[in-house]
């Protein structure tokens, strides 16, 4: 399935509530709820879509990355963070974007 110009390759549930697409851009994590929201139609098509075994500690909840969370780091819901921090308000991950907020100066700039 292409979205966007983007190949979504497959994808993995995970036991936290989240979903993880694997995509030819990188991989993009969010609530199951809020999935459409970033990826419209997702929902509808993950059937033509390889689903990968479950999981028990995906980017999401691991490592909190995902559409849905402020890339201050707080975990929190973008539209919710209150951290005070330039970076809230400012969503983890843009899907066709960016995969991760990385901090400047950090060794993943």
């Amino acid at each position: 399935m292409t979205h966007d110009g983007i190949e979504i390759t497959d994808y993995s549930l995970c036991l936290c509530g989240s979903i993880t697409i694997h995509t030819s851009a990188g991989n993009y994590s969010a609530k199951q709820a809020n999935i459409d929201a970033f990826i419209p139609s997702f929902s509808q098509d993950k059937h033509n879509i390889n689903q990968l075994q479950t999981t028990y500690a995906c980017d999401h909840c691991a490592n909190g990355y995902g559409l849905d969370i402020c890339a201050c780091g707080s975990r929190m819901p973008t539209k919710e963070c209150d951290e005070g921090f330039d970076e809230c308000g400012t969503p983890m991950q843009i899907y066709g974007g960016k995969t991760e907020a990385v901090a400047e100066g950090s060794w993943g700039e």
